[in-house]
């Protein structure tokens, strides 16, 4: 090998910015990313709810009511629409994102 490739490669993360999020608890650790549209979607799930964040400023957009236990979810940018997978009943619901409303259950 010849060279050292210690840390080459490696990325690293770096705090850019904190958000206050008085009166939550639990973690947070379900997310769903919408680049185009700047927004973070975070199950926050002792509260029950999605909530969509602005990535830009960090200023929190909409709270998504409706679920058992958020959990895992992906944003679809055609429709504009998040599927989320609700823990409470195994149900996978669909939101639409344009109304933050659920607009499918299976």
């Amino acid at each position: 090998m010849g060279t050292n490739s210690e840390g080459a490669g490696k990325l690293t993360l770096k705090l850019i910015t904190t958000t206050p999020m008085p009166g939550f608890t639990g973690d947070f650790d379900h997310f769903g990313l919408d680049l185009k549209g700047n927004r973070l979607f975070i199950a926050a799930e002792e509260h029950k709810t999605v909530k969509v964040f602005d990535l830009r400023t960090g200023a929190p957009i909409h709270s998504i009511e409706g679920f058992g236990h958020p959990l895992m979810m992906v944003y679809l940018p055609e429709p504009n629409q998040l599927v989320v997978a609700d823990g409470d009943d195994s149900a996978v619901l669909l939101v639409d994102c344009t109304q933050y409303k659920i607009i499918q259950n299976h």
